[in-house]
Formats: structure tokens, C-alpha cells, sequence
């Protein structure tokens, strides 16, 4: 599943096709958003907030907005504006819009709405503060995370409730960035303030970054051996949605998967 710093990535492609644009075209295959007349609507940008894709645009005084979520396997692409999607194939087209001169299209997403834009809060209001936001706040953060000592760590990280945008990549390296296992309660886990930040900074970096150089620095996420030690990594799952973790035992104290 994309991490923030990965759908920020699609953002920025979204906002270089769109942007300005007026939509002449504006297909939603998707049976609830199906209806929604999007055509003639000057696209204003794209909010992100966590995993979330928030495409803002304007038809005269109405603001709307396009929501969706890549989840495992959806993905956006970006082309020429031309009478066909510029990405396929046909039948996992859930959207597909196109302005004067550039389109984009929406492949296998699995979460499309359309609100006005004053009711993005039904969409998003239930989750924790963006780590890559601008307006994050580092000690609330800390704050959020502690607020249940005896969880482990990675199971928090990836609750998007307690703090959005972290996935099991980014999770995995912040309990490395820790020098814990992923199962060490949030109460045991040291300058935690320092963990967050550094784990943010990463991220920021790979906004902007190749995606393959960003890849060969991660410290043991799907990695078989640990990038600073050498040292075998190991792998578990955490959580009630028994998500994949990795952790190096050598660089990394603490628990394992039963507690031990």
C-alpha cells in the first residue's frame, strides 16, 4: 500500500496535469460517485492528508471535491489530453478526467466519492494529524503516539487515528530509527520526539527523491539482511490486520511476536 510520502509523490503528478485545467471530460465508474457531474469544473489543486487524495475544484461559486485512496493496488497516470484513457487497460478505469490539455486517469482505486468541498471532514475527520503535513505539530505527536504505553509501536504507527501517512515500510524503519523491535510497548520506546522527527524528515526526503535511491537506503524493510550490521532480518506480523514487519535483531532490543 502507498505511504504518504508515495501519494504525495502522485499529488504533485496530479497537479502538474490538471491544475488550471477545465474539465471537458469526467468519467466515474464507480457506482456511487457515478452520477456526479464534474464537467466544466476548474481543477484547483490536490490536498493530501495521509493516504488520502483530496482533488479540489471550482464550477463558478460550488467547491467539489474528489476523493480517493490507492489502498493496495490503485494507482493514477497522467497523460495527453486524447478521446481514450492514456492508461489502462479499459475495465480497471475507475476514473477518468481530462482538461484542455492533459488528462488523468484513476486505475483500480478502491475508495471514490465526490462531496462539496466543506464536507472533506465526513471523509477524513477521523484521522490522526499528517506527519508530512506543514502544520505538524512534533509534540502532539508524541503525545498521540503515547497515549496507550502498553501498545506496541509499529501497531500504533500504523493506526491512522493516532497519527496518518505511515504505512509498514515507514513503521518498520521507525522502530529501527528507535533501536527497538516493532513489538516494544510505545512506553518503553526512548526520545520518541526524535524517532517521529527523524521518520518525517525521511519521508520528506522521499517526496522529492528517485524512488530507487530512496529504496536502497531503508535499513531493513523488505530486506534480507540489515543495511548497517550485515546481519540476517527477520520478519512478523503485528496487529489485529496482521500486517508484515521486519526488524534486525542485532540493532534492534526488545520483544518478539509472542512477547518474548
Amino acid at each position: 500500500m502507498p505511504e504518504g510520502d508515495a501519494v504525495r509523490r502522485t499529488a504533485r503528478r496530479l497537479d502538474g496535469a490538471l491544475v488550471g485545467q477545465t474539465l471537458q471530460v469526467a468519467e466515474i465508474r464507480v457506482p456511487r460517485a457515478a452520477t456526479a457531474d464534474l464537467v466544466g469544473c476548474t481543477v484547483l489543486g490536490t490536498h493530501v492528508h495521509g493516504k488520502h487524495l483530496l482533488l479540489r475544484m471550482a464550477n463558478g461559486t460550488s467547491r467539489l471535491t474528489l476523493h480517493s485512496h490507492l489502498r493496495m493496488d490503485g494507482r493514477w497516470a497522467t497523460g495527453t489530453a486524447s478521446g481514450r484513457p492514456c492508461a489502462g487497460p479499459e475495465h480497471q478505469v475507475r476514473v477518468w478526467l481530462v482538461g484542455e490539455q492533459r488528462q488523468a486517469v484513476g486505475l483500480r482505486l478502491m475508495e471514490v466519492a465526490v462531496v462539496a468541498s466543506d464536507d472533506e471532514g465526513d471523509l477524513i475527520g477521523h484521522l490522526g494529524p499528517d506527519i508530512l503535513a506543514a502544520s505538524w505539530d512534533g509534540a502532539d505527536g508524541v503525545r498521540r503516539v503515547s497515549a496507550t504505553p502498553d501498545r506496541g509501536l509499529v501497531e500504533t504507527l500504523l493506526d491512522q487515528r493516532v497519527v496518518s501517512g505511515l504505512g509498514t515500510m515507514w513503521a518498520a524503519e521507525a522502530a529501527f530509527t528507535a533501536g527497538v523491535t516493532p513489538f516494544t510497548a510505545v512506553g518503553d520506546v526512548h526520545q520518541l520526539d526524535v524517532v517521529l522527527a527523524r521518520t518525517r524528515q525521511r519521508m520528506r526526503r522521499a517526496i522529492i527523491d528517485d524512488r530507487r535511491a530512496s529504496r536502497a537506503r531503508l535499513n531493513i524493510f523488505e530486506r534480507r539482511t540489515c543495511l548497517r550490521c550485515g546481519g540476517p532480518v527477520r520478519t512478523g506480523r503485528v496487529g489485529h490486520h496482521d500486517r508484515v514487519t521486519y526488524w534486525c535483531p542485532r540493532c534492534q532490543s526488545g520483544p518478539g511476536p509472542t512477547g518474548r
